[in-house]
């Protein structure tokens, strides 16, 4: 059979596949990742780069991409998240997305002394932030279930995706013409399970009184002389909100300070654990300076008929505010 000369021709020519992007991952390390962004700037190529703590994402002119991972998660760490952000959908949070809460997850003794080897109970609450969203009705039980599947170091991150922040840089001709941080719209959310948790170890710390040596996230840890009646009344601020807890195994605990950081060194569980973080109190207790010293000047000058000092810029100026702490939240490793 004689073929005709239009059929020939697009024999003749290659077939087209279909354009499907490819992405290319790599383990992140700042010498490959610098290696391409000069070689695309030098180039002079339309880039974009997004970039949070973890992963590094370059999207090539062509749509392909390149991704460096510090860590790479299990598939069952993203469907987790998936089924937390579905379960949400069918719940009005409206009223904490739209909130602001703080991010805070530890504190120390005012005063805390530097020792080694003291005897200390640790209490930890288990799966903290899984547990609040259940307690808050925010996911199912089913989601709840799944979640206490994963690994802890799997756990963590499928929650702290509600908080995933990227920086994202735009490129035009190999400049960069363009910076925007990417934040996610549950991020409040995630932070409001940060302060449930939070509230639950201050009062933990107010019933300890001075036994009280420190909180990191979910775990509290207390002198071992605390009373058992003062500790039976910490178990039950668990209890009331719904948490399960346990009592961890902690020796050779050392804590010492570097400038404004606490130190900690102990082995928790047969494991080595080492970390720190800022004294707070050292901020309270300025301010508190501060503010008794406003106190006794707005008294004596009341005394002498000397304006109050807040009045003093008239409407011109508005007046001291208290200044806001600088949050501190280790979120980042949870934030892929």
């Amino acid at each position: 059979m004689k073929q005709s000369p239009s059929t020939l021709k697009k024999q003749s020519q290659p077939l087209k596949a279909a354009r499907t992007e490819i992405t290319n991952g790599f383990y992140r390390d700042s010498k490959t990742l610098k290696n391409w962004m000069e070689f695309l700037i030098t180039m002079k190529q339309n880039f974009s780069v997004r970039s949070s703590t973890y992963s590094t994402t370059i999207t090539l002119p062509n749509g392909n991409k390149l991704k460096f991972y510090k860590n790479k998660y299990d598939d069952r760490v993203f469907i987790a998240n998936k089924l937390i952000l579905k379960d949400m959908k069918e719940k009005n949070v409206d009223h904490i997305v739209n909130g602001d809460f703080k991010k805070i997850n530890y504190d120390s003794k005012n005063g805390l002394e530097v020792f080694n080897e003291k005897n200390v109970i640790n209490l930890d609450i288990s799966s903290a932030y899984a547990s609040t969203l259940l307690n808050e009705k925010l996911i199912t039980r089913k989601t709840f279930d799944f979640l206490q599947k994963l690994k802890k170091f799997e756990r963590l991150p499928a929650i702290g995706m509600l908080a995933r922040k990227s920086m994202v840089f735009t490129y035009q001709l190999g400049a960069c013409t363009d910076t925007e941080i990417d934040l996610s719209p549950n991020a409040q959310v995630f932070y409001y399970l940060i302060e449930k948790v939070e509230q639950a170890m201050q009062e933990a710390k107010r019933i300890a009184g001075d036994h009280y040596l420190f909180h990191w996230v979910d775990g509290v840890f207390i002198d071992a002389a605390l009373p058992k009646k003062k500790l039976a009344q910490i178990e039950n601020v668990f209890k009331k909100r719904h948490y399960m807890y346990k009592y961890e195994i902690v020796e050779n605990m050392r804590v010492w300070r570097e400038d404004d950081d606490i130190w900690v060194d102990m082995i928790k569980n047969g494991e080595s654990k080492k970390f720190s973080f800022i004294d707070r109190n050292f901020q309270k207790n300025i301010q508190s300076l501060l503010e008794a010293l406003a106190d006794n000047y707005e008294k004596h000058a009341s005394l002498c008929g000397v304006p109050n000092p807040n009045e003093l810029h008239g409407d011109s100026s508005s007046n001291l505010q208290r200044p806001s702490f600088n949050d501190f939240f280790d979120s980042e490793e949870w934030m892929a």
